[in-house]
């Protein structure tokens, strides 16, 4: 269910032009991406899980940080 004021925003932006309202598409994408691991990041669930991720890398074997050419780049 959209708020009024969404409805409001969402007949604003019929009036753009087409070009615009993909502008306009993206920069909200991002913005929801954002705000969704803000939220995940924010929830008090989600510590333990990101201690026993942070504990595992800690454990693993360091590794030398990929480059292009082993990532298939040849250039």
């Amino acid at each position: 269910m959209m708020t009024e004021r969404l409805k409001t925003f969402m007949e604003l932006a019929e009036q753009l032009p087409p070009d615009e309202q993909e502008r306009l598409i993206d920069e909200i994408e991002d913005l929801l991406d954002n705000a969704q691991w803000h939220a995940l990041l924010a929830d008090p669930r989600s510590g333990p899980v990101l201690d026993d991720l942070l504990a595992e890398a800690k454990r693993s074997p360091k590794r030398p940080w990929p480059t292009p050419a082993d990532m298939g780049d040849t250039e």
